[in-house]
């Protein structure tokens, strides 16, 4: 049989924790951007914008990031969701700060 002839095994429903961990945190890194363009329209005392900013937004993209990373690298030999959960937070990571550099 020639390499065109073979198929690749099933994806099956498994991840490490890395890619749960890099898929978390890029839902709070959401919820938190989501906040933060809300607080730009509705007047927040000035320590809660930070919070949500620092607490949510900021910090948790970077998490998403670096576990991002980790999955993506511990992911590439693996046949479940890990590499694919760690590609969906580097590409969240790299809209919203785009997005959010173009906007500021």
């Amino acid at each position: 049989m020639t390499e065109a002839h073979q198929t690749r095994r099933p994806l099956t429903d498994a991840a490490t924790a890395w890619g749960w961990i890099a898929l978390g945190a890029t839902i709070l890194s959401a919820i938190g951007y989501g906040l933060q363009t809300l607080f730009d329209h509705v007047s927040v005392p000035a320590d809660v914008a930070r919070l949500v900013f620092f607490g949510l937004f900021e910090w948790d993209g970077v998490l998403a990031l670096l576990a991002g990373f980790i999955a993506v690298w511990t992911g590439r030999s693996r046949n479940d969701w890990t590499f694919r959960l760690g590609i969906i937070a580097i590409a969240y990571v790299a809209l919203a700060q785009t997005t959010q550099s173009l906007w500021d």
